[in-house]
């Protein structure tokens, strides 16, 4: 590909847009948040652990969920209607982040152990 003829982003334009004024400040305060959020709790593993090890391995974790979930994110975005793929995310978002399911008999994960 030639990137030497392309003609870049005019980002002057862009930001002469308001839609992209706040989607870009609103991504840029997310996003900050998000790595506040990280440094937060890799710091307090480190102090409340004094291991370097359980550092690596919340780093990994943290990691994986971006590796793993696009492929299939993906596919199920081409597949399905994505406004009810967006209410079924924001529907069932509380309890893919906690772990809760609403399945009655089964273990469900509650303020950090199975009950």
């Amino acid at each position: 590909m030639d990137f030497a003829s392309h003609p870049g982003v005019d980002w002057k334009a862009l930001f002469r847009l308001t839609g992209f004024r706040y989607y870009f400040a609103g991504m840029f305060i997310s996003l900050f948040g998000t790595g506040m959020n990280f440094a937060g709790v890799t710091w307090y593993i480190l102090a409340e652990t004094n291991s370097t090890v359980k550092v690596s391995l919340i780093t990994i974790l943290v990691t994986l969920p971006g590796l793993i979930v696009p492929p299939f994110g993906g596919v199920l975005i081409d597949r399905v209607d994505r406004r009810w793929l967006g209410i079924g995310l924001d529907w069932d978002a509380p309890e893919l982040c906690s772990g809760r399911r609403r399945w009655p008999g089964r273990a469900t994960w509650r303020c950090g152990r199975f009950t």
